[in-house]
């Protein structure tokens, strides 16, 4: 993750693993994704302003989750609908069909928990950082969090998460 100063990784990593995990049942539960990915990107986004030395107050923090998930929460709407488009092959194939539902929904709340985290990152690392720079990264984080992902990003949450697989 060349993008964000090594510091600030721990933070980003745990939140990416949890984010992921809370993918696999929202593909039963939809409801699951917005309840669980809002405390762990919380989490996230004050163990980063922390390390930056950013002290962030709570309303703040809840003003810009709530307007991440709000952002990703349209796409997440569609991917769930391509999902459940594709029950016929999961009813028809179902252990062929499941593992594709879970790993796309899972992905994507790496992926979005992963820009989140490298936005928050980069934004708390400036010098100039004000509370106005806290209102402008949450009035334009949805254009930052809503958009394919690309190869590297999904290259990244593998390689976060086979790191905390343990070995046997």
């Amino acid at each position: 993750m060349p993008e964000v100063e090594d510091s600030y990784l721990g933070p980003i990593k745990t939140a990416v693993v949890a984010a992921t995990g809370t993918g696999i049942p929202a593909v039963l539960v939809p409801a699951l994704d917005a309840g669980g990915i809002g405390p762990i990107w919380a989490t996230m986004i004050s163990g980063i302003a922390a390390r930056a030395g950013r002290e962030i107050c709570a309303p703040d923090i809840a003003g810009l989750v709530t307007t991440a998930v709000g952002a990703v929460s349209g796409y997440v709407r569609g991917s769930k609908i391509l999902s459940w488009l594709a029950a016929p092959l999961v009813i028809a194939f179902p252990v062929a069909g499941v593992p594709p539902t879970v790993a796309v929904g899972a992905m994507l709340n790496g992926i979005f928990t992963l820009r989140l985290g490298r936005a928050c990152a980069r934004r708390f690392t400036d010098p100039g950082f004000t509370g106005l720079d806290m209102a402008d990264l949450t009035a334009g984080i949805g254009g930052r969090l809503a958009r394919l992902p690309s190869g590297e990003e999904i290259k990244t949450i593998k390689d976060m998460l086979t790191a905390h697989v343990p070995e046997n």
